[in-house]
């Protein structure tokens, strides 16, 4: 046997760690839009709420509204 240095590195670790980083940022990804879905649904809601309530309040002109 001789004192022969260990075989190059051939760079699977940081193919990991890229594979893992990748992993990482798609997951981050998805929570935010899945974040903004519910944002935007929560929002719509909201409008269509609004929409749906009679408005009670006289016009400013004194004009009945119909």
């Amino acid at each position: 046997m001789t004192d022969a240095s260990p075989p190059p590195d051939t760079g699977h670790d940081t193919s990991k760690a890229h594979s893992a980083r990748a992993e990482a940022s798609r997951l981050a990804r998805q929570q935010r839009e899945a974040q903004a879905l519910r944002d935007n649904l929560r929002r719509r809601k909201q409008q269509m709420r609004a929409r749906a309530t009679p408005d009670t309040t006289p016009p400013s002109d004194g004009t009945p509204r119909t």
